[in-house]
């Protein structure tokens, strides 16, 4: 295990471990042992038991979505944990190391957050330390952690996909992100969180901006141990210049590809441009589907954002502030080219520059948004993917009134 120095240094010998998201129980039973072998006292949080599990059943008959299941099983390790603390400190003042268990995937950053916010809350946050298993390290932060946040390098793009949620398709003019705003920016995310554990710049097409090596430099520096993505649809790949994959390579980003049926075509072209200036890539599943995913009568914004599987996707704006996701802020951005008018307001997004610390920054963006009342995303609203489509999709179109609730 490296970084167990960091443990050590603090002198506590008792630790409790929260274990929220890794399911290979044998795995956690080799970090107790770790940790026991270097002279730790170890206690798990709690688990959930039979009857717990029962009682949620019980309570729960009716629809929960995994998200709401996982939130409340936080809660009860964290209860628990905190029993535990105070059990201790009755029966001889000793005080508990916290060790959060993380596997991180993309997409998982609002139940790290999650955790931060609840312990924060009891005011654990300062003897919080975090094991990655990925990279079985030891991690200790000061200021609070992101779970994910994206960018808009381009706003533009040369495939035009249907139903974009960016509006990309709609672009008729080059739209660059602004990048010495965007390394203010930097400074001020370093200001308040130690660590963004997922940092995705996206577009539009991010390749179609000269300067998508520089923004990945920046990230870089400001976030050194950030997993950083430049998503692309990789159809510029094979044309890109070589200091451009040069400064990405040195970055140490991934550029993962989004699979569109004209980039299956240019498979191997993509791979060996990449290989070349070696360049670690991904690629996405095959993409034949596109969803619309935000309509244009209101419905139930609660149930919508307590369905919601894209609470965890932060985006970052030119102007600095920050949103939940990101249909609210590319609406409001592309409002002056749109037909279907929503109401959107300040109450959606929050300035980055307008909080006193990152903890306050979580608590703002882990809330309902007016703009939830417009997200179809539980709806499944599905149509072929199509390229080249400039009009913008309405929900006569999708025939949204139409269809059964399932």
């Amino acid at each position: 295990m490296k970084n167990i120095e960091l443990l050590q240094a603090t002198g506590i010998k008792d630790i409790c471990i929260v274990n929220y998201q890794l399911t290979d129980d044998r795995r956690v039973r080799e970090l107790e042992a770790v940790l026991q072998k270097c002279g730790f006292r170890v206690r798990p949080a709690g688990s959930m038991n039979g009857l717990m599990l029962r009682f949620i059943r019980y309570r729960l008959s009716e629809r929960i979505t995994q998200t709401q299941k996982i939130k409340r099983r936080i809660k009860f390790l964290l209860f628990s944990a905190k029993r535990r603390l105070q059990r201790e400190k009755k029966a001889d003042g000793r005080i508990c190391l916290y060790l959060l268990i993380d596997q991180l995937k993309t997409g998982d950053g609002w139940l790290h957050e999650e955790v931060q916010i609840l312990l924060e809350k009891q005011h654990l946050n300062d003897r919080i330390f975090f094991y990655d298993v990925k990279s079985d390290r030891i991690m200790k932060f000061g200021k609070p952690v992101l779970g994910y946040l994206e960018f808009d390098v381009s706003g533009h793009c040369n495939l035009r996909c249907k139903g974009c949620s960016h509006y990309s398709n709609l672009q008729k003019e080059p739209v660059w992100g602004d990048l010495s705003k965007f390394r203010e920016h930097l400074v001020r995310l370093r200001e308040i969180f130690d660590h963004i554990e997922v940092f995705r710049l996206v577009g539009g097409e991010p390749f179609l901006n000269p300067d998508v090596g520089q923004f990945a430099a920046a990230v870089r520096e400001a976030f050194p141990d950030t997993t950083l993505y430049v998503v692309s649809n990789g159809l510029l790949i094979p044309h890109v210049k070589g200091e451009i994959l040069d400064t990405i390579r040195e970055s140490k980003a991934v550029v993962h590809i989004s699979y569109y049926p004209p980039t299956v075509k240019m498979t191997e072209k993509i791979k060996e441009k990449l290989d070349d200036y070696k360049v670690p890539y991904t690629f996405s599943k095959p993409i034949r589907y596109f969803q619309y995913e935000v309509g244009e009568t209101p419905g139930n914004g609660t149930s919508n954002y307590r369905h919601c599987p894209f609470i965890y996707c932060h985006i970052l704006g030119d102007d600095g502030r920050l949103c939940l996701c990101d249909p609210p802020m590319v609406y409001q951005k592309n409002m002056t080219h749109l037909h279907v008018q929503r109401e959107v307001g300040e109450e959606c997004w929050t300035d980055l520059y307008n909080v006193k610390d990152g903890y306050e920054l979580l608590r703002r963006l882990h809330r309902e948004i007016p703009f939830c009342k417009y997200c179809l995303t539980r709806k499944k609203i599905m149509f072929p993917w199509q390229g080249n489509y400039t009009q913008e999709l309405t929900d006569e179109e999708m025939g949204v009134h139409g269809r059964k609730k399932k």
